[in-house]
């Protein structure tokens, strides 16, 4: 993200829109803008990107969503699937979550704030397309980005040398991904 090399996510971008293309797919999820990871956020463009591309060559897909760090922010109501899981099916989604040493902190987090109430109902909701027009936080219901907060912290603690912060580095990353796979005139467009 911090060199802005989009080449490293070539090779995942081509392999969703030929999954996409060759498969019988009728829906792509992938990570919610959320502001919270930069990396996370990123998921989001390159769904964009493959989903585009999948059109270009005539197969539709829409692009669905999982709130995964603020479940609250999205209306219950606008979820297009409703999941409840059964409590052997929740106690075998924990159960993954425990064993896999990555998310095991992240799920100590989501129980100390209190989130994990909502593991056992998954919803997936609609979400635009924007091919690099992409909000600022500040103009979002999320007001703001975790990971700058997170990362001047870190700065200043001497943990990290850059700061990466939506403006300087996300938004120009996703930008030049839409350009490098769909061209210079594919950013701007929204759609659902």
């Amino acid at each position: 993200i911090l060199s802005n090399s989009p080449a490293l996510l070539d090779e995942i971008i081509d392999k969703l829109t030929s999954e996409l293309t060759e498969s019988a797919a009728t829906a792509l999820l992938t990570d919610p803008m959320e502001y919270f990871n930069p990396a996370h956020d990123l998921a989001n463009p390159i769904t964009d990107i493959a989903i585009a591309k999948a059109g270009r060559a005539g197969v539709a897909v829409p692009k669905l969503v999982y709130a995964n760090e603020y479940p609250e922010k999205f209306d219950h109501a606008a979820a297009v699937s409703t999941r409840n899981l059964h409590t052997d099916e929740l106690a075998f989604k924990m159960q993954q979550l425990e064993n896999y040493v990555p998310l095991f902190a992240e799920w100590k987090r989501l129980e100390h704030a209190g989130k994990l109430s909502d593991m056992s109902t998954e919803r997936l909701f609609v979400d635009d397309i924007r091919l690099g027009d992409i909000p600022d936080p500040s103009q979002t219901r999320f007001a703001s980005a975790f990971y700058e907060t997170y990362g001047r912290n870190a700065v200043a603690r001497g943990l990290y040398s850059t700061c990466i912060t939506f403006a300087d580095h996300v938004l120009p990353f996703a930008r030049s991904l839409v350009e490098r796979h769909l061209g210079a005139n594919a950013t701007g467009r929204s759609a659902r």
